[in-house]
């Protein structure tokens, strides 16, 4: 064996390149992943959003904590999901306070008319919020029933 070796030194070059440089490359690679951390950015985005379309659309029909000082509460609420989600690694993001407040008051309204903060009656809100959610997660369970229908296939 070792005589196979002093008479291929490009075969040993060749073995122990990749023994070498694979560990510095997958370190490398594991370093970016970690620093970007898409999914755990996704998920906290995701839960910030849900909880922003909760806390508005009980602010809207006037259940919970909203029967009473409704407008002081809704602010406050609002002020704390936003201030959770900046302080996380999301915060290391470009999203700025002002682009957050943009998207939040254009992303309630369920019409051109509507200011996405008007109260809304409980056929109003079944009407936009469930059946819209109904809607989506149907989507997805069919969208998921195909994919794995495909993948056993």
């Amino acid at each position: 064996i070792l005589a196979r070796s002093i008479s291929h030194p490009a075969s040993t070059i060749f073995f122990n390149f990749p023994l070498l440089f694979l560990p510095i490359f997958i370190s490398v690679l594991v370093g970016i992943t970690n620093r970007l951390q898409y999914a755990l950015k996704t998920k906290i985005l995701t839960a910030g959003a849900e909880i922003l379309l909760s806390e508005i659309y009980s602010y809207r029909t006037a259940t919970g904590m909203y029967v009473e000082r409704a407008d002081e509460r809704i602010g406050k609420a609002l002020l704390k999901v936003v201030e959770m989600v900046t302080s996380t690694v999301v915060g290391e993001m470009s999203l700025s306070r002002a682009k957050l407040e943009q998207i939040r008051l254009g992303w309630f309204a369920v019409s051109p008319e509507d200011d996405g903060f008007s109260p809304l009656s409980p056929d109003s809100y079944i009407r936009q919020r469930l059946c819209v959610n109904l809607k989506m997660n149907s989507t997805k369970t069919l969208n998921l029933a195909e994919f794995f229908f495909k993948a056993r296939v």
